[in-house]
């Protein structure tokens, strides 16, 4: 009787299905290769840790996003940014001297202007003497605080020899100027570079101010503008690419330089206070990219084929279209390594 139900019992189940040898069935044998595994519990707590992680850093990056980081003319500023802060920060690469030198001149025309007008209008032989020792006394190159307690000793001494009110007002008023720039770093140096080389006519860097004033207002990105307006200045920009930024080029190149210096100028003063924003947002992503390295390495460890994969690994990591935007923009990317 116990034969009969045995036999009825494995007779009940199709023949893929009846043990073969022993207790397994057929089916055991032909798949079980194809048989997955659970993933340890330790190892989704430690996934599912890094998952919030990364949400958490997602939602400070979208608080830190500015919309004008999307502006074209803005990631080419960015770009110029990252490049000059990586390889050039001994600042001696003429690009950076050329944008130093212009910025610093058009940011303090008035004081050059006024100091240039004092020393034509009034040619009092004193006075002309006081001007040669103030040059002099710029090319002993001293601190500035030197340099300024300098100066006014010599002007004390000048102005004690001055009889008129008018010509001891000249001279308060030139004195004033010079401290003025003395503030502002190398300018003292450039200015006198101008002075020496008779490019001190100042409606060139009138045109230069007024024009990148002008390009600020819409989009920067395109550098055709900027060179017909070099063009149109040609014989002024080029004594400056030679005598002053030292610029080892042939004229066209010279002028395409410049137009590019005038370009970064204008994205310098459009940006520049949103840089450190900028900056900031960038170190947030690469935690994000960190934390995102981690979860992707740790889900290929445990391909779908071989594991039972729980919902949290099915889970689209938030901050990845940010990411995939910008992630060219950190010093080093682990993008071209990811796989998602």
């Amino acid at each position: 009787m116990s034969i009969e139900l045995a036999i009825e019992e494995k007779t009940d189940k199709p023949w893929w299905n009846r043990p073969l040898i022993g207790d397994k069935p057929l089916v055991d044998y032909l798949f079980k290769q194809y048989s997955r595994t659970h993933i340890c519990p330790e190892i989704i707590s430690l996934h599912d840790y890094h998952l919030e992680k990364l949400e958490s850093i997602s939602v400070t990056l979208k608080a830190l996003f500015n919309q004008k980081f999307t502006y074209s003319d803005f990631l080419i500023y960015a770009r110029l940014e990252g490049y000059f802060q990586k390889y050039c920060q001994t600042k001696k690469h003429y690009f950076l001297i050329g944008k130093e030198f212009f910025r610093i001149i058009l940011d303090n025309l008035d004081n050059l202007k006024s100091i240039i007008k004092i020393e034509t209008k009034y040619q009092n032989p004193l006075l002309l003497i006081f001007y040669d020792s103030v040059y002099q006394l710029i090319k002993e190159n001293h601190h500035k605080l030197i340099f300024q307690e300098k100066l006014i000793k010599l002007h004390y001494g000048f102005k004690d020899q001055l009889k008129e009110t008018k010509e001891r007002k000249i001279i308060d008023n030139y004195l004033a100027c010079f401290i003025s720039i003395s503030e502002v770093e190398n300018l003292l140096y450039f200015f006198d570079l101008l002075r020496v080389n008779n490019l001190t006519n100042w409606d060139h860097f009138t045109r230069i101010s007024n024009f990148i004033e002008e390009t600020k207002i819409g989009m920067i990105e395109d550098i055709k503008p900027f060179l017909l307006f070099t063009k149109s200045e040609q014989e002024f920009l080029i004594e400056i690419a030679n005598k002053i930024i030292k610029i080892k080029e042939d004229d066209e190149s010279k002028l395409v330089n410049i137009a590019k210096i005038f370009q970064y100028i204008a994205l310098v003063d459009k940006y520049e206070h949103l840089y450190s924003q900028f900056q900031l947002f960038l170190r947030c992503l690469s935690k994000w990219e960190k934390i995102y390295y981690d979860i992707v390495n740790l889900r290929k460890n445990y391909p779908i084929h071989q594991f039972i994969i729980p919902p949290s690994f099915k889970v689209k990591l938030p901050g990845f279209e940010i990411y995939k935007s910008y992630h060219d923009y950190l010093d080093s990317s682990c993008l071209t390594r990811l796989i998602y």
